[in-house]
């Protein structure tokens, strides 16, 4: 079995969706790594952790039209590392803070997103993992919005 259909079966069976849901999400993500110097283990990372082919399909896009996006890679499995959340978690706040800005009109790099969600795994209380990242950035977003 090729490396995507197996990734497609593995996700479909994690999550108990449709296989072919994730297998263009996936074609998709691992075919950065022929177009750039990005490496197929750090996609395939990503595409274990998404919770959705969505959440994949977006962080695809991020990374297909920056030019540095092997940088902003790095800065993303840094951020993750740095913060008391999972890449899961930071995915789903990427595709939330996408939506959010998609929907005012704006449009922003993977960098700024990344600053953004970083900023608000700080502001986070205590004990940050009994609030979720995904509702500690959309409150963040209704409260003080994004310029970018």
């Amino acid at each position: 079995m090729d490396p995507i259909s197996s990734l497609a079966k593995k996700k479909s069976m994690e999550l108990n969706q449709p296989e072919a849901l994730w297998s263009v999400p996936i074609s998709k993500i691992m075919g950065l790594a022929d177009k750039r110097v990005i490496m197929a283990p750090i996609l395939e990372k990503l595409t274990l952790a998404a919770k959705s082919p969505r959440q994949l399909n977006v962080i695809s896009d991020y990374i297909a039209r920056s030019p540095t996006a092997d940088n902003e890679l790095k800065l993303l499995f840094e951020r993750v590392d740095e913060s008391p959340y999972s890449l899961t978690d930071w995915l789903e706040a990427i595709e939330t803070f996408h939506d959010w800005i998609a929907s005012s009109g704006q449009t922003t790099e993977l960098e700024m997103l990344l600053g953004y969600i970083s900023c608000c795994t700080e502001s986070t209380p205590n004990s940050p993992t009994e609030v979720g990242l995904n509702s500690t950035v959309t409150a963040m977003l209704k409260q003080y919005g994004f310029d970018g």
